[in-house]
């Protein structure tokens, strides 16, 4: 439009300036000049409203699509229709469960390919919306027969959620990743709710159903969210560990393997403890306290489960 602008001032300036033209010759060139520039005024603001216009579209057509044209409402919608297929043609709730799994691995394979990091926490997105997607169906299915502290652990459950979430990612808050990391990790949490809810849905129909090994990443906290046992993998090996007795009280330490059991040591040697871990809960018992917030022996447990 700029360059149309600059062409009919150009024009303007070489009419009015022309030599050897007659008063009436200067006057009818003056009077088309200024028909031709309102009509190409006319088509400039034309112009410019279309293509506000397309713009206004473009945009609206691209809010649920990002790169390379990913297009968020679409994959959603695909995702539940494969969900819903899976569940109607399932044989049991442990059969639904695998089946799930299994079409997850598709999405879940994002990791093992070299993209650009954007790329990468963008389709994170997906795994994160399919856990999510059945947990609610397996809630949906199973609420009626859910008991008074099924229904409230659910509640904190869910109101908690993203506090925990911040909370075991705080480190990587400014990184590149945290993107993916938030969305990989909700998904964790999200398939982790999947199957405990899978187990008591099923239990409420009398089919048998075997609970898979716990994850040891994952995330356990009491009903208002105040202490946690945040547990996740280190950046260098093994796994890093969050034991957060109230907002004023936190240590931090590693996480290593013993038996049934796992032991986890603060970083400044001042604590610890046998950790316990299960699909209904954790506990933690402190094995050695050289702080005066906690004490030899006592046992925190942990009824929320991410």
């Amino acid at each position: 439009m700029r360059r149309k602008l600059f062409l009919a001032v150009m024009a303007a300036a070489i009419l009015f300036t022309a030599c050897g033209k007659k008063p009436a010759e200067d006057k009818a060139a003056k009077e088309k000049q200024e028909t031709t520039q309102t009509e190409e005024a006319k088509d400039d603001a034309s112009a410019e409203s279309k293509d506000t216009e397309d713009k206004e579209t473009d945009e609206k057509q691209d809010e649920n699509t990002s790169e390379e044209g990913f297009d968020t409402d679409a994959e959603v919608k695909t995702i539940q229709k494969k969900l819903a297929d899976l569940q109607s043609s399932a044989s049991s709730i442990q059969d639904e469960l695998k089946k799930v799994a299994d079409f997850a691995k598709d999405y879940e394979a994002y990791n093992e390919k070299d993209l650009p990091q954007a790329e990468m926490n963008l389709l994170s997105f997906l795994p994160e919306e399919l856990w999510k997607t059945e947990a609610s169906s397996l809630w949906n299915r199973y609420k009626k027969n859910a008991s008074d502290s099924e229904k409230k652990n659910y509640e904190h459950w869910t109101s908690n959620k993203d506090s925990v979430l911040e909370t075991q990612l705080a480190a990587y808050k400014e990184g590149t990743i945290y993107g993916m990391l938030y969305n990989s990790t909700d998904a964790l949490f999200y398939k982790h709710q999947a199957t405990y809810l899978a187990s008591l849905l099923a239990g409420s129909r009398n089919e048998k159903f075997d609970l898979p090994d716990r994850d040891l990443y994952g995330s356990y906290t009491d009903n208002d969210g105040k202490s946690m046992l945040l547990i996740q993998p280190s950046m260098e090996s093994g796994y890093d560990g969050i034991f957060r007795l109230d907002k004023n009280t936190s240590f931090e330490g590693s996480v290593e393997k013993a038996g049934e059991d796992y032991i986890f040591t603060s970083n400044d040697g001042k604590l610890t403890g046998t950790l316990s871990l299960q699909w209904f809960g954790a506990a933690f018992t402190v094995s050695e306290s050289k702080t005066n917030a906690l004490h030899d022996g006592e046992v925190y447990e942990f009824s929320i489960v991410y």
